[in-house]
């Protein structure tokens, strides 16, 4: 008995199906890496290992190449710095990690997670392991300052009012040669903010208690934009008597 070619289903039905159900698929897959590209805590890993650790280490480079010592010890430290801040510059690979899909991929950008087997949880009458995400965001909570294992390096962020005091400033003073503070070429998380890279000890600004890391946001009540503003309330256009009113911002925002 010869068979027919009939089908039990409509063919064209089935196809029509199955195209749904892939562009249906391929729409839920597209969204699943496009919310995952777009993670908060992403945002906050690559700003702090583009941005706020590359600003550090080219402080600390200021700050050696401004010391008198010429030794060896010094020679050598200047060169590890160097070598740090070109490798926290995120190169072309590094990038191509980051892109879209590509990053749900590699393990350029990825949640850490510390394992504390000493420290546990009771779940249904049994002791488990707690993990620790924390540092996934706040990159900078276990960070201190050199020399001082109990400062930390990145203090939560504060307005702080500072005065410093008035030098006799004459026309073509550098801040520094004044102040005894220089500014950094960028600011720590937005390139225009007016950010204090060094303090040079025993002078104006040491007195004033300002810090490295400090964002100038006014002088004498006005409002600042960039470096160029900051050179020229203090180095041109000031000209009475008495302390300088400094407002800056110190530390960093959460969640670094």
């Amino acid at each position: 008995m010869s068979s027919d070619n009939k089908s039990y289903y409509n063919i064209r039905r089935l196809h029509l199906a199955f195209a749904v159900a892939a562009l249906m698929l391929l729409a839920a897959t597209v969204w699943m890496l496009a919310a995952d590209h777009r993670r908060g805590w992403k945002g906050f890993q690559a700003t702090y290992r583009d941005r706020v650790e590359p600003w550090v280490t080219e402080a600390k480079l200021l700050q050696q190449q401004q010391a008198t010592e010429t030794d060896e010890k010094q020679q050598e430290t200047l060169r590890r710095l160097q070598e740090k801040l070109q490798s926290q510059t995120p190169g072309m690979a590094e990038k191509f990690l980051r892109l879209p899909i590509i990053d749900a991929l590699g393990r350029s950008l990825a949640i850490e997670q510390i394992w504390l087997p000493d420290l546990t949880i009771d779940y249904n009458f049994r002791q488990v392991p707690r993990f620790d995400r924390c540092v996934t965001c706040h990159q900078g909570i276990d960070r201190t300052l050199a020399g001082h294992p109990s400062q930390t390096a990145f203090p939560p962020e504060e307005i702080v009012e500072l005065e410093l005091p008035r030098p006799s400033v004459a026309a073509g003073d550098t801040l520094q040669d004044a102040y005894g503070f220089a500014l950094a070429s960028r600011g720590i998380l937005k390139n225009q903010t007016p950010t204090v890279a060094l303090v040079v000890p025993l002078t104006p600004a040491a007195m004033a208690r300002l810090a490295v890391g400090d964002a100038i946001v006014t002088i004498d009540r006005i409002a600042v934009a960039n470096a160029e503003d900051v050179k020229r309330f203090l180095l041109k256009e000031r000209r009475s008597d008495g302390p300088i009113k400094l407002t800056v911002r110190r530390g960093l925002p959460e969640p670094y």
